[in-house]
């Protein structure tokens, strides 16, 4: 009769430790390195165009031996990019010292790492990028996943406190970091590394939400299509996070304001009490929106007012809500870009929101066009957007590409000189920056309450491209970027 089992390395009897299989496992651990080890040379020397043969014949195995350490292809590509990220981190580690060195000097260790990878290994990067397999996609998708934790650990290290999806978080670390300085030898190992490890690649396709308008700038033609981009996402998404009047422009909280609907409500009353607007007066409304304001002028002040966009889903829907609010016989929407008025004369004109996207081309038009539409001393509130610094561009590429293609905030000084020239004077100037920045804040915050009905109207890619543009148009009022004033003028 047998006697029980007792481990040779002094386990407690009746615990059995299979020997065999922990040398197996050992053995198998040790294969599997140096299979990647002759993947990584096969690669390199034969390029990622390879085949599974060819690593074998580089490991001194055969194809077959190779599926009993590696369940399957993917299981070996995984294992490729594993080692690829392993080997960056490795170097990257012992190079910072995160108690003294600065976000920019871990940054540039990392490039500098990565250049060198890139310089050692350029076939396996492409062989992972750009493979014949799926499993190679697979692979690759999954080394950068697994290299999202290599950027996170990094962002604790110099304290950036990132949560997963937290794009506050990302911007204000975009804002404050400074990419580190070049020379011309590490901009063409930089170049050269990226150009070894992507060879020559066919451009992407361009997203759904990216729009690149064709035509003369700020023509008739283009302007419509810029606005159908931004407007025409549906009623139904900027209802998700407008307030209930639909008011897509800066309210105003300064005067004690709790919540958007009271905020807003104190914007539209603002206008119409800086325009005196007087019951029966005829109201221009230049870029009406859903119908706020012509619907407050109207209900309100006794108003006749015409509404003109450029959006068709936005004028059916404001004349709808003129006809439930009963003001359909004082409230008139149309579709109709500004420069198409002609031979019709108003006492008091708003133009809230629509300036930034006129032009330096088109400023001094859009201000005479204005004009030729008041009576003699008629009032012309016009509210917009501002940059602040004659140093910064127009817009940055992610809002002239994604979110409203064209649109070019001007200097105040430039838009009160147009309105000086076509006859207006300047009565009372005042800046809503920090509550339109307010603003924007309701917004973004309302828009992730309903990020589920929100992808299922516009889609995850535009979904993204509003959660980051609504975040980004907040730090331009809150940094210095921008601003927004409000210039009541009369005509002279």
């Amino acid at each position: 009769m047998r006697g029980r089992s007792r481990s040779r390395s002094g386990h407690e009897p009746g615990v059995k430790v299979d020997a065999r299989s922990e040398r197996w496992r050992e053995h198998r651990k040790k294969v599997r390195a140096e299979i990647v080890d002759a993947a990584f040379r096969a690669i390199d020397r034969l390029g990622p165009e390879l085949s599974l043969r060819e690593i074998a014949e580089e490991a001194g195995t055969a194809k077959p031996k190779i599926y009993r350490h590696f369940t399957d292809k993917s299981d070996l590509f995984g294992a490729i990019g594993e080692r690829m990220r392993d080997e960056l981190w490795a170097a990257i580690i012992p190079s910072v010292n995160v108690e003294k060195d600065s976000t920019r000097e871990i940054v540039g260790q990392g490039v500098e790492h990565y250049v060198d990878l890139v310089d050692q290994h350029p076939n396996v990067v492409r062989f992972l990028l750009q493979g014949r397999f799926a499993d190679q996609s697979a692979a690759a998708m999954t080394t950068v996943n697994k290299g999202r934790d290599i950027t996170l650990a990094i962002a604790e290290m110099v304290s950036s406190e990132l949560e997963d999806d937290d794009m506050d978080a990302v911007i204000g670390l975009l804002e404050s970091w400074k990419p580190p300085a070049l020379d011309g030898a590490d901009r063409s190992r930089l170049l050269l590394g990226a150009v070894r490890a992507a060879g020559l690649t066919i451009p992407p396709r361009p997203p759904e939400a990216e729009l690149r308008p064709t035509g003369r700038r700020h023509s008739k033609e283009r302007d419509a299509r810029a606005v159908r981009h931004h407007y025409d996402v549906s009623n139904e998404f900027f209802a998700l996070f407008l307030d209930d009047s639909m008011t897509y422009s800066c309210a105003v909280w300064r005067e004690g304001a709790q919540t958007l609907e009271e905020a807003q409500e104190a914007k539209l009353e603002m206008v119409c009490r800086k325009l005196a607007l007087q019951e029966g007066e005829r109201v221009l409304d230049v870029g009406c929106g859903w119908g706020s304001f012509p619907l407050w002028a109207a209900t309100r002040h006794g108003a006749r007012v015409v509404g003109i966009t450029l959006s068709p889903p936005q004028a059916e829907k404001a004349r709808q809500r003129a006809e439930a609010a009963g003001v359909a016989d004082r409230v008139e929407i149309r579709v109709m870009d500004y420069r198409d008025l002609a031979g019709e004369r108003f006492d008091a004109i708003a133009s809230i929101g629509m300036v930034e996207h006129v032009g330096a081309e088109n400023i001094d038009v859009y201000a005479r066009t204005l004009a030729g539409l008041l009576e003699p001393g008629g009032r012309l509130l016009n509210h917009g957007i501002t940059r602040l610094r004659h140093t910064d561009a127009e817009a940055g590429p992610f809002s002239e590409r994604y979110v409203f293609p064209d649109a070019a905030p001007l200097h105040l000084s430039r838009v009160l000189l147009a309105l000086e020239r076509a006859g207006f004077v300047t009565r009372h100037v005042e800046e809503f920056g920090a509550d339109y920045a307010e603003t924007l804040r309701h917004w973004h915050t309302r828009l992730d309450e309903n990020l589920d009905e929100a992808v299922r109207l516009a889609g995850p890619e535009r979904v993204r491209v509003w959660r980051l543009y609504l975040r980004a148009a907040r730090n331009g009022f809150e940094s210095g970027f921008t601003s927004i004033y409000q210039a009541l003028t009369r005509l002279s």
